[in-house]
């Protein structure tokens, strides 16, 4: 199921990701991803992460 197209509120995840050293990029991004996880857990579906669309 769909929670976009059933109108459920998503969370939305994002932070700044050019503001950091190039080299901790990857690092930021699975801080972000992990909260994602986190939100799929709790609440049944994903977050939205920027990033990864």
């Amino acid at each position: 199921m769909d929670p976009l197209k059933m109108h459920v509120k998503v969370p939305y995840v994002c932070g700044p990701l050019t503001e950091h050293a190039p080299e901790t990029h990857a690092q930021v991004k699975t801080f972000y991803e992990r909260i994602d996880d986190l939100c799929g857990e709790v609440f049944g579906h994903r977050a939205f992460v920027p990033h990864e669309h």
